[in-house]
């Protein structure tokens, strides 16, 4: 009876041991298939290029300061006459 528990904690270590040399692998593998299903990545900056969320300016014109809208041209470039 002893030897049969023996045995079994031994077993168990070895699992413990073989679930542990196995959880890398698999998770460099899960990470591969991630990157992979993302459409965007190959167009993506790179995290070096990346500016920090700190540094980020906010969208759109600062309070104050008016729009300024194009004028249409009062004289046009072209002239087209037709007969």
């Amino acid at each position: 009876m002893k030897q049969l528990l023996a045995w079994i904690v031994e077993l168990e270590e070895k699992v413990r041991s073989l679930e542990l040399e196995n959880r890398e692998p698999r998770d460099q593998l899960e990470e591969v298939k991630r990157k992979g299903a993302r459409q965007a990545e190959p167009f993506r900056r790179r995290d070096s290029r990346r500016i920090p969320e700190e540094q980020k300016k906010r969208p759109g014109r600062p309070k104050g300061i008016p729009a300024s809208i194009a004028k249409s041209p009062t004289t046009s470039m072209n002239t087209l006459t037709l007969p």
